[in-house]
């Protein structure tokens, strides 16, 4: 029986991881980009809900983004809006049409305490208010940058 490429060895072999790497890359493209991924978490604003001790371990969360529609307290990782190579890990706090309390101890006095959120966009926090970049600073987030919803911590402790 002849083998692809006329043979045994090194051809047959490349050949063979060529056909899976073929199937499996965009497999694996599509459901990083459609259906869900597994990204690590950094930083510390979500403590103690995630990275309670981020001197010893990062949490690794499992995000679920095919059929996600946001509700009000999910944890979600989002595209920053001040920042869009960057991914933020927050809590949404409030939906289009909800009208929300900003954190007085961010706020001039030039700025108003209560926001109304508008069509399209929702309302992210940190868990841990004193060091948590979020909507208290850029303002209601478009619901487009919302990319799903964290499942649970996938490592080093199993927490769903």
């Amino acid at each position: 029986r002849q083998r692809f490429c006329g043979g045994h060895g090194m051809f047959s072999s490349v050949a063979r991881c060529l056909k899976y790497a073929a199937w499996v890359v965009p497999s694996a493209a599509f459901m990083e980009s459609q259906v869900g991924k597994i990204t690590r978490i950094h930083g510390t604003s979500m403590q103690p809900t995630l990275n309670p001790d981020p001197a010893s371990w990062a949490d690794w969360v499992l995000v679920r983004k095919m059929g996600y529609t946001p509700k009000q307290g999910d944890v979600v990782i989002a595209r920053s809006p001040s920042e869009p190579q960057e991914l933020i890990v927050k809590r949404i706090v409030g939906l289009p049409g909800d009208i929300i309390k900003r954190r007085e101890s961010k706020l001039t006095q030039a700025e108003a305490y209560r926001v109304h959120v508008p069509e399209g966009h929702c309302w992210l926090e940190g868990d841990n208010t004193e060091k948590s970049m979020d909507s208290n600073h850029f303002g209601p987030v478009p619901l487009a940058l919302v990319e799903g919803k964290v499942l649970g911590v996938f490592w080093p402790r199993w927490e769903f």
